[in-house]
């Protein structure tokens, strides 16, 4: 009996190996058909994407250009208007300073008044100064 069933076992089990493994190298070929398909899919929608992506880009630069370009055009102007406010301010304090340097000159007041107005002239051309510079880097902050 027992060299029955050997035998058996000699003769049919190398048919059932080449059986099994044969249907085991189907099912990964097909395994690797499904991941070669999945892998194609997956490139073509990331092309997709992708054009999808750059036209929505070009359809928001497109729409948001003339938006741009009009804030960047009120910027200009507002740092325009602003440099002459500043050179306007710098012609005032420049007349008011050489106002207050002609009352000093004079020989009418005492040298305590003198110091003061020489103190007020400083304390003027710095405000002036400070206004300057914040509109300056205000309106190039705009302009950018």
């Amino acid at each position: 009996m027992k060299t029955a069933f050997i035998i058996l076992m000699v003769f049919l089990l190398p048919p059932c190996t080449l059986l099994a493994q044969s249907k085991i190298d189907k099912a990964f070929d097909k395994i690797e058909k499904r991941i070669d398909k999945s892998m194609e899919e997956t490139k073509k929608l990331a092309k997709q994407s992708e054009k999808g992506a750059k036209e929505v880009y070009k359809e928001v630069k497109r729409d948001l250009s003339p938006v741009v370009k009009k804030v960047a055009k009120e910027a200009r102007e507002i740092f325009e208007i602003a440099e002459k406010e500043v050179k306007s301010a710098d012609r005032a304090v420049a007349k008011r300073k050489k106002q207050l340097q002609q009352s000093i000159d004079d020989d009418s007041i005492t040298s305590a008044e003198r110091k003061e107005l020489e103190k007020k002239i400083k304390a003027v051309e710095r405000q002036v100064e400070k206004l300057a510079k914040a509109i300056r880097e205000e309106g190039k902050a705009l302009a950018e």
